[in-house]
């Protein structure tokens, strides 16, 4: 109940910049439920939720990552990219709410302000989309199937290692290497 209490005050606070940011049903859900995805899965069966809902339920609940202003900026963005924009809105706004509401928890050694930072920075965030496709592989003699996905995963693996510095050219010259058996 702490969370959620939390949560409500963090949302008011945010309503002065923002008067038309209204509460998230699900989301103070989430701030109820243990951070645990059978929990979720319960509750969100028992409320009968819609799947799409669920869904989100599960993954704000027990988040896979915990967004946080102690993650460097370029795990953060590996993260949300993982994560999506909505559920990375989700778990930061819930892991505020818990540094809140535990004060010798995580995050709660980082006051308002980098928390309030770390939302602006989720929500202005676009994810780069991987600027390769499973043609560019078998245009370079990749044979069709597990190679090609093999590969590309890890041409993308670098490219997110790299915080999505590089551009076509460059992804298109590391499947090249990888291609090549050089890798």
């Amino acid at each position: 109940v702490e969370r959620l209490a939390a949560l409500v005050a963090i949302e008011r606070h945010l309503q002065a910049d923002a008067p038309s940011l209204a509460p998230d049903a699900i989301l103070r859900l989430a701030s109820l439920l243990p951070a645990e995805a059978q929990a979720a899965a319960e509750t969100a069966a028992r409320l009968r939720l819609s799947n799409l809902d669920a869904a989100r339920l599960a993954t704000i609940a027990a988040p896979p990552v915990a967004l946080s202003p102690a993650l460097a900026a370029a795990e953060r963005r590996r993260a949300q990219r993982r994560l999506g924009g909505q559920a990375s809105v989700d778990i930061v706004m819930l892991g505020w709410a818990r540094a809140r509401a535990e004060p010798g928890g995580p995050g709660a050694h980082f006051g308002d302000s980098a928390w309030r930072a770390l939302l602006a920075e989720v929500r202005a965030w676009t994810a780069p989309a991987f600027p390769l496709k499973g043609r560019d592989a078998l245009d370079l003699g990749l044979a069709p199937g597990p190679e090609v996905r093999r590969t590309l995963a890890e041409v993308e693996a670098w490219w997110e290692e790299g915080d999505y510095a590089a551009d076509r050219a460059g992804c298109l010259a590391r499947l090249r290497q990888l291609a090549a058996g050089s890798g």
